[in-house]
């Protein structure tokens, strides 16, 4: 049996070069290659037609992936340049090659972000969700794993919305049936109360995963944080803990806005992601005071991250409330004692 594996080494379409395998996952693997007419990097995500008995909802996703973003293009949105199938049935489609680390990576590396940093990603990110939406797509992973950033020439910093292997078309008759659809499918961490219920989906189950983006920015941890039974629980009937636990002297406005993207009833949410990006905006234009805990620096190594992350969600509350004796970090420049 052939597999997305064999395809290093080869040229596809007598431009596309396979370099090296990135990442293998639900079915599909990523490949870093080159296009020899262009000179410049692709990232090239194939699976095997060959595996259609075993994992034929795969395909069947993998297609849709395909179509979806063959349907739109926007600067914030990862750029699809052409999609094929070799001789011996891999299906595949090339993208643009981004150069950086994930919001995830960052994060992880600096737990909170200050907010003008924070809008500079997330602003971009409302953007190309909205566009999404205009163009009848629904992403159903938005998460900060699924969110690129990379420098430009002028040293700016980009924001890209990647991945979109289970985003599916915003009205059922656009669709076609997937078996295992109609169960809760995402990341916990960033999923809507209808999403953990098995529940129609909207553009407000994207925005309430942007929601929980904004939540993780802020306050250096998700809403939630627990076994994904008990975050999906969670998400569906607890309010998540008060960001001010976290981020004491973040405004009032700020914390209004992440309280309505997170509404457990999706008419109580805003009417837009253009709405939470503008409202969003005005609440950091009135915040005057912006003040961070002091993070760990980063671990070098990939052992030191993990045990970090290990720390770090291990010293936080499972519960919506925070015990009585939980005391959160010491601010920049506070003494720890």
């Amino acid at each position: 049996m052939i597999s997305g594996s064999a395809l290093v080494g080869m040229t596809l379409d007598d431009q596309y070069q396979v370099l090296t395998r990135i990442h293998t996952g639900n079915g599909a693997t990523v490949y870093k290659g080159y296009d020899l007419q262009n000179d410049r990097p692709v990232a090239i995500k194939a699976i095997s037609q060959h595996e259609f008995g075993k994992h034929h909802d795969a395909v069947l996703r993998f297609r849709r992936e395909i179509a979806l973003l063959s349907r739109i293009r926007h600067p914030n949105i990862i750029e699809i340049y052409s999609q094929g199938e070799t001789s011996y049935g891999i299906a595949y489609f090339v993208m643009q090659w981004l150069d950086g680390r994930t919001l995830l990576d960052e994060l992880d590396a600096l737990g909170q972000m200050p907010l003008t940093r924070i809008q500079a990603i997330f602003d971009p990110a409302c953007e190309a969700v909205a566009a999404m939406h205009a163009a009848g797509i629904l992403h159903r992973d938005l998460k900060p794993g699924n969110i690129f950033l990379s420098r430009q020439s002028d040293g700016s910093e980009h924001t890209t919305l990647l991945d979109f292997g289970i985003a599916k078309p915003l009205f059922a008759w656009q669709d076609f049936e997937i078996s295992g659809e109609s169960v809760a499918i995402g990341t916990p961490e960033y999923m809507s109360p209808e999403q953990c219920g098995e529940q129609e989906l909207t553009a407000a189950s994207d925005i309430y995963s942007l929601g929980a983006v904004l939540y993780r920015m802020l306050a250096g941890r998700p809403p939630f944080v627990g076994p994904s039974q008990y975050i999906m629980a969670r998400h569906i009937a607890v309010p998540p803990p008060p960001l001010q636990l976290y981020r004491p002297h973040l405004s009032e406005a700020v914390v209004a806005v992440v309280q309505q993207a997170l509404a457990k009833k999706p008419a109580d949410r805003f009417a837009s992601v253009l709405d939470l990006r503008l409202a969003f905006d005005a609440a950091v234009a009135v915040t005057t005071e912006d003040r961070l805990y002091r993070q760990p620096q980063p671990p070098e190594t990939d052992a030191a991250g993990a045990r970090y992350r290990t720390r770090q969600i291990a010293a936080l509350p499972l519960d919506a409330d925070a015990p009585d004796n939980f005391r959160p970090p010491a601010q920049q420049g506070e003494p720890t004692s």
